[in-house]
């Protein structure tokens, strides 16, 4: 079957599928349309409502940092202090013996030469 018989073939069968398609009642059309914009419109609100607290938070978050960075305090999670170092003891006062052993090359002087 060429291209040509078969467009012939298809087009009358469309049309005929096309008009056994009944007309939208235009109450039920005007009804899904106000349906439609209503659910846009609460989208529309949700999204600008999100926008909204996201700028907010963030505006928010920024005032807080910087009353943080202009009034620091110092926040401690531990109530424990770290106790004080102990104190160094004085070092013990007395003398070392003199090394007795007698200190030789490793290599003889006649092996440097």
């Amino acid at each position: 079957m060429t291209r040509g018989s078969a467009l012939l073939i298809l087009l009358p069968l469309a049309r005929i599928l096309g008009s056994c398609v009944k007309p939208m009642d235009e109450n039920l059309r005007q009804e899904m349309m106000d349906t439609e914009v209503q659910r846009r419109l609460q989208d529309y609100r949700r999204q600008k409502n999100e926008e909204c607290h996201e700028r907010v938070m963030e505006e928010a978050i920024a005032h807080v940092d910087s009353s943080f960075r202009v009034d620091p305090i110092f926040i401690s999670l531990d109530t424990i202090s770290r106790p004080p170092l102990p104190v160094k003891p004085s070092s013990p006062n007395f003398e070392l013996p003199k090394d007795s052993v007698e200190l030789q090359p490793l290599l003889g002087r006649k092996e440097l030469n």
